[in-house]
């Protein structure tokens, strides 16, 4: 499949049992890796892939938006295809390229588990487990699940054979993955609390912008909370990374602008400056935010 599976469920809920099948199955192989998401961050080896054709990330919490969004970046090309190869770079050994196709699942306790891009992301198919099993006392049904789990032992390869018998010519592995409740809910709970404050001060400010419009706009609105100015202190990459979900992009723009003197006049000095502006594509291209922003400001191309 083009995208991931995100499985998320309470503690207890049987997520790691419902693979138990798959897993024994290709254990021997070395299909079924299973990783943490802190042995994925911080090191130029990913020897994760190495003969990965399910690649299970347990707990994916860290996915989460304000924590996410780099260890996002660098799975995007193992999640979907292209690239059709990815490079595994093991220890003591030359890099390698290996096909792509592995096959990512995520493992979460949280109902904000992974990072949206934005709510049209294609990489996950959300999924939800059933509630643990209780006793009538209110208890989890260990008895249950200690039951199930010997079954599984025992039974695994009738599980596996009943899969493989499965009619799936109708099934499209390139498809986008199914729009589900449990989706819709993860990716609200996935928007920082920025996320939603920063949405209305939008409307106040004029487009193109420049963080510093952005701040002194809703300063002025006494719209500027705490997790915005955060975002803005932060600079351009936390900036980016909160308007992204609202839609808006990001434009690097080096034009000539009058220096100012001390009163705030134009003193006939042009000088070369570089600035960020941010945009909504349905309001204008990257083209027009640089023609707006140089019509706003008396800027130009041109050092005359």
């Amino acid at each position: 499949m083009n995208h991931a599976v995100v499985l998320y469920g309470m503690l207890g809920s049987g997520k790691d049992l419902f693979f138990q099948p798959i897993r024994n199955w290709l254990k021997d192989c070395g299909g079924w890796n299973d990783v943490k998401v802190e042995d994925m961050v911080g090191s130029a080896f990913n020897q994760y892939l190495f003969r990965a054709k399910f690649l299970v990330v347990q707990e994916s919490r860290e996915m989460a938006f304000d924590a996410g969004f780099g260890l996002y970046n660098s799975l995007k090309t193992v999640i979907a295809a292209p690239p059709p190869t990815l490079e595994v770079n093991l220890k003591h050994m030359r890099p390698f390229s290996t096909p792509n196709l592995v096959q990512v699942f995520f493992f979460t306790n949280y109902q904000n588990g992974v990072y949206f891009e934005d709510e049209k992301d294609r990489r996950y198919f959300v999924t939800e487990t059933a509630p643990p099993k209780k006793t009538p006392a209110g208890d989890v049904d260990s008895a249950y699940y200690s039951g199930l789990a010997a079954w599984i032992e025992d039974q695994w390869p009738s599980v596996i054979a009943w899969l493989q018998q499965r009619d799936i010519s109708a099934f499209k592995p390139g498809a986008p993955p199914p729009d589900t409740a449990a989706r819709r809910a993860m990716y609200e709970e996935t928007r920082p609390s920025a996320y939603g404050e920063i949405g209305a001060g939008l409307a106040l400010v004029e487009q193109p912008f420049t963080a510093d419009e952005l701040r002194r706009t809703l300063e002025f609105a006494g719209a500027l909370t705490k997790n915005v100015e955060r975002a803005l202190e932060k600079g351009s990459r936390a900036l980016s990374n909160l308007l992204r979900p609202l839609g808006f992009t990001r434009v690097t723009h080096r034009p000539y602008r009058n220096e100012l003197d001390s009163e705030g006049k134009p003193t006939g000095v042009r000088r070369r400056v570089e600035v960020g502006l941010w945009f909504h594509p349905d309001r204008m291209d990257a083209e027009g935010a640089k023609e707006g922003y140089d019509a706003r400001h008396g800027a130009s191309r041109e050092g005359k």
